[in-house]
């Protein structure tokens, strides 16, 4: 028997909601008011640091779903005791008992929220009855200075709920939580009795059990005290110091935290291929555990812990809660009755769960084995148990009735592993024999096990969406030295999700909603012959899987998977990158002469300012390309990398030899969906062209097919400028947008390219260093050499459409001879190259006759081997990504200063 550990990391979500502040009222030295509470909670995992093998619970219900939770609270408020003032009071720190007659009750809704801050996936709560503070007013009469006295109140609170607390005219809702059936008080075995809830018959195999930390809270005062002899307590929930930017800290913060009190198992069925004879187990019909409880009693907390020291979030506070260091005390599970059989779960566990999109499996019974050689998997669905005991199930077959039992410890000797802990989640495969017998396996290696490309970064408050994805082979292998059986990616939402949506342009953009509906997902088109080996959807994911030699022989390629709707039509597309060698080159300072206020763009712009770039990081090879450099004799092509039109996510195969001197549309070989190998690209052609037709024909060179005009420098019939995110306004790339072609933590360059050749081309061989900043490699590409590094360029040409003229057959051009390394910008300032993209443009020498180098309709001649260029938007180019660091609005990765 085998075992794997799977970790399931919390992913919850935040929610604010203003306290209503007090303002002062009639003036009455003796008053007494009350002012409403509002709370948070976090559904945080327990054992939060274990290795167990088991996954965290994050509350089946809901997980990180939406999900709103019905659930009690009591609370306990101190007496209030009619001081004068203020300086009088002295906090109630005596032994505390939940069963007296100031314990209430109340409704609670728990309520999702969308972000999540400081590491705690908050969630709102609302009571009803409404439950407010215990304050007492001594302000006098008059006085606009109110003078408040705050009494503490305690709270805990529970999911499900276990009585419903009536609420409405005429009735009283005040309920003492002694008076309600959901009280017990139970005497334990240390001899000690406790009060408790009992969620009587509660347990029904789907329904999680939660309950609470004890919190202290109290309406906000200066420093959260009456007074120097009192002790810090904030009110209940959270509050930022600034509601719109929340990364000025909290003003208070004091939720409460749930712990899970069952075991959740996710039953699997397998049989070994080996294993011919399955005639004997006929069809599974359902599955049954046994002896599990209907009715739990859980102890109450009485206290809260309090750190050391001050709040690392909250100013003039002690520290009390979980993101803090300081771990919750939570109430034991003390009794465990109404013992009964119950069947599996045979409905999805959680929807959406964008870490485990499998939750959302549903099984189909009855399952045939008869005559059936092997069955890989099939899920038989899951169940929440009774934590830290051996659990006996039943497999109800045509055939028979079979018994089996998960052990709570597993494995043999020194090396066993504690299982079914409370607030785990267990993949239990039963591993089917053909000479009747079972055996247990838990989250066997064999299991399949995928890797998410879109994991939810907590820092960025994001998911890590692209359209394109790296996958080198040390992201092929776990933590445990096994292998992946393949990867997965969120395929409901396009490119680099909301944060990468255009708006404000008035242009007519694709999608026009952030989220898909796909109804089944294919591989496109692949550069290596079966590189991927399959792709499925799976809710709302994409899943794949690569062929064995990119795990045993580093194989590397690229392939393009596309998700459809249920008529068949593409709806979006991903770039899968399998490459090991990808890294960044780095270069501390690149100064040079800024183009954008310049109306020369050939040679070197003539505006004064001259500007530096910091920490400047460019990829060591084009997007697309499996290799990243070359030497004399060697065939650059690997370096190329694919070709995009300017503005489009999607990739273009490229040609079929590096020095290609036809102008056509031949290609490398490629192989298309399942109809093998293909050697040319087709155009899509329509009177007007626009960004949903680029992303619905992915593989298609896009064009219009009616010219309006002589020359025409863009594939749109209405162009849209901030396609890569720059701005005309500003001059500048402002972000990653949903149809940038790069991998997550680049994009498409702004600037970055540009003053990488103009330094390199400016410092060749100068003093006082003479060093060789840029040379051509056996005429293929230039080498950049800076600061010990190298990086190389080659002259891979383009396809179609070049500056000053149009090609109606999106040909090849001077492939071998020149390098088009294209940029997100757009001119703006020069009548010559208005609307033109951006480019740096590579000329091999050989190209050079007296000095220059001509092009028909281009004034002047080139004189550089390197400059700055502008070029049509309908042509097609490689791509050479650049690294920002993702935090905020892209792309402050790297620094400017004129």
């Amino acid at each position: 028997m085998r075992y794997i550990a799977y970790i399931l990391f919390l992913l919850s979500v935040l929610s604010c909601k203003e306290q209503d502040f007090y303002a002062s009222g009639s003036g009455n030295a003796t008053g007494q008011s009350k002012k409403d509470i509002d709370a948070s909670c976090s559904v945080i995992p327990v054992n939060s640091n274990s290795n167990d093998v088991g996954m965290m619970s994050r509350g089946i219900i809901g997980q990180s779903t939406v999900a709103q939770l019905e659930a009690n609270f009591i609370k306990w408020d101190e007496r209030v005791q009619y001081y004068t003032s203020k300086d009088d009071y002295r906090p109630n720190l005596e032994p505390f008992s939940w069963s007296n007659d100031q314990t209430k009750i109340a409704n609670a809704s728990i309520f999702s929220s969308p972000d999540v801050t400081s590491g705690a996936g908050l969630r709102s709560i609302s009571f009803s009855p409404r439950l407010t503070y215990q304050i007492e007013d001594l302000t006098s009469e008059g006085s606009t200075d109110p003078i408040i006295v705050g009494y503490i109140s305690r709270m805990v609170g529970w999911y499900p709920k276990t009585y419903d607390v009536q609420v409405g005219e005429g009735v009283d809702a005040t309920v003492k939580f002694t008076d309600t059936d959901s009280y017990a008080q139970v005497t334990h075995t240390d001899g000690n009795t406790y009060d408790c809830v009992v969620f009587k018959n509660k347990l029904d195999g789907q329904t999680d059990v939660m309950m609470t930390d004890m919190r202290e809270g109290r309406y906000q005062l200066n420093g959260f005290k009456n007074n120097e002899n009192d002790i810090d307590v904030q009110p209940y929930g959270h509050l930022f110091k600034n509601l719109v930017d929340g990364s000025d800290g909290y003003e208070y913060c004091n939720y409460f935290s749930f712990q899970h009190y069952l075991t959740a198992v996710r039953l699997y069925v397998r049989v070994e291929s080996s294993d011919l004879s399955l005639v004997s187990w006929k069809t599974i019909d359902d599955v049954v555990f046994l002896e599990q409880p209907q009715t739990v009693t859980i102890a109450l907390p009485t206290e809260q812990s309090r750190g050391t020291g001050t709040s690392s979030i909250v100013a003039n506070a002690t520290p009390t809660l979980p993101i803090e260091g300081v771990e919750p005390i939570f109430g034991e599970a003390l009794k465990w009755e109404d013992y009964t059989n119950m069947p599996i779960i045979r409905t999805a566990m959680a929807e959406n769960d964008a870490e485990h999109p499998d939750f959302a499996d549903t099984p189909s019974y009855p399952i045939e084995l008869e005559n059936t050689i092997s069955l890989k998997k099939t899920y038989l669905g899951y169940i929440l148990l009774e934590p830290g005991k051996d659990t006996d199930f039943e497999i109800h077959t045509d055939a028979g009735v079979y018994r089996a039992t998960i052990p709570k410890m597993f494995g043999t000797g020194d090396t066993q592993t504690e299982i079914l802990k409370a607030g785990n989640i267990y993949n239990i495969v039963v591993d089917m024999k053909a000479d009747g017998s079972l055996d247990i396996v838990v989250g066997n290696e064999d299991f399949e096990s995928f890797r998410n490309l879109t994991p939810y970064n907590k820092t960025l408050g994001d998911f890590e969406y692209s359209n394109c994805f790296i996958i080198s082979q040390d992201m092929m292998k776990k933590e445990d030295g096994n292998w992946y059986d393949g990867f997965y990616f969120q395929a409901a939402v396009p490119g680099r999700g909301e944060k990468g949506m255009i708006t404000g342009t008035g242009a007519d953009l694709y999608p026009k909603d952030l989220y898909f509906s796909p109804h089944s997902a294919r591989i496109l088109w692949q550069d290596v012959p079966y590189l991927l080996t399959y792709a499925e959807l799976v809710h709302g994911h994409v899943r794949f899987s690569l062929h064995e030699k990119c795990r045993t022989e580093g194989l590397q390629g690229n392939a393009v998977i596309a998700v459809y709707d249920e008529s068949g039509n593409i709806l979006w597309s991903w770039h899968i990158w399998v490459n090991s060698g990808i890294k960044d080159i780095t270069y501390p300072s690149l100064t040079f002469y800024d183009p954008e206020n310049s109306s020369q763009y050939d040679y070197d712009p003539n505006s004064t300012e001259k500007k530096t770039l910091f920490n400047v990081r460019i990829m060591n090879m084009n997007l697309g390309a499996t290799k990243a450099s070359w030497a004399a004799g060697d065939d650059p092509l690997p370096c190329y990398g694919f070709y995009y039109q300017w503005g489009r996510k999607d990739p273009s195969p490229i040609p079929s030899s590096y020095n290609y001197g036809q102008s056509d549309m031949t290609t490398k070989p490629y192989y298309y969906m399942d109809e093998g190998e293909r050697k040319r690209v087709y155009r899509y052609l329509d009177l007007s062209p626009t960004v949903e037709m680029g992303a619905l024909h992915p593989l298609d060179i896009v064009a219009p097919s009616q010219f309006t005009q002589a020359y025409v420098n863009d594939w749109l019939f209405d162009s849209v400028d901030q396609l890569w995110g720059y701005n005309p306004s500003t001059k500048k790339v402002e972000k990653k947008t949903i149809y940038d072609p790069c991998p997550y933590g680049y994009r498409v360059a702004d600037d970055e390219l540009f003053a990488l050749f103009y330094h390199a081309r400016e410092n060749n061989y100068v003093w006082p260093s003479y060093q060789t900043t840029w040379s051509e490699v056996d005429e293929k590409g230039i080498k950049i050499s800076l600061n010990g590094t190298e990086n190389y360029f080659p002259f891979s040409g383009w396809r179609g459409h070049d500056r000053s003229r149009t090609d109606r057959t999106n040909a090849w051009y001077e492939v071998g001879n020149l390098g088009d390394y294209q940029d997100a910008r757009v001119c703006k300032n020069a009548d010559t190259y208005m609307n033109h993209r951006g480019r740096s443009f590579l000329i091999a020498k050989r190209k050079f006759s007296n000095g220059q180098y001509s092009v028909q309709d281009v004034n002047p001649p080139y004189t550089r081997y390197i400059t700055l260029d502008y070029a049509n938007r309908a042509s097609a180019s490689p791509v050479r990504c650049v690294r920002y660091d993702g935090a905020g609005e892209e792309p402050d990765g790297t620094t400017t200063t004129p």
